[in-house]
């Protein structure tokens, strides 16, 4: 029962979306032809985000700081990414940074806030973060904006809320909540563990 267990959430972590990285690629492809002057710190920074994802991520716990400088990472590649106004907010307060917390927990959201909210965004369009920790216990809170067209498709919810459902059951049985509010126009989850 342990090693399927294992094996399970060894697969869950592995559906971490490959294409934010395809992305990324291609817009440094863009500016290394512009010789912009921040094509190395951002190659720098991809490369970590991937040194994360493909090391990191395969041990059971990291400490919640390293979970925080992954999630900032890939803010500030997203930020690059985005041609539309968007106005990004991160806001983190640990009591206990060293605090161990599985890996890619909390990217499954910030990449559905983008995948459905921001990159759809016809206009101006906003993400706001937050987490904190408190005695042991992390509070992550993703609120995004959501253009009427892929309401819909959010509402629905997909493989990666889904995945991320089976992680919590697997990793914190009776111990974790998740909260989703969705509104016309902007979408809310907040999760405990």
């Amino acid at each position: 029962e342990k090693e399927k267990t294992d094996t399970e959430l060894s697969l869950l972590k592995q559906q971490v979306n490959p294409h934010f990285f395809f992305n990324t690629l291609n817009n440094l492809y863009s500016l290394s032809l512009k010789q912009a002057p921040e094509t190395p710190d951002t190659v720098l920074q991809l490369s970590e985000l991937m040194r994360y994802v493909i090391y990191r991520a395969r041990e059971e716990t990291v400490e919640l700081q390293e979970e925080v400088k992954y999630l900032k990472d890939y803010l500030d590649l997203q930020r690059i990414r985005l041609y539309q106004d968007t106005d990004i907010e991160f806001t983190v307060n640990m009591e206990n940074p060293d605090l161990e917390v599985p890996p890619l927990l909390f990217i499954i959201l910030v990449e559905n806030a983008f995948k459905h909210g921001i990159e759809p965004a016809v206009g101006e369009c906003f993400l706001e973060l937050k987490l904190t920790e408190v005695d042991g216990e992390v509070t992550f809170f993703c609120r995004n904006s959501v253009e009427p067209a892929a309401a819909a498709k959010v509402r629905s919810g997909g493989i990666g809320l889904q995945n991320l459902h089976r992680r919590l059951e697997l990793l914190y049985p009776d111990a974790y909540s998740i909260e989703v509010d969705h509104q016309a126009e902007e979408y809310c989850v907040r999760l405990s563990v």
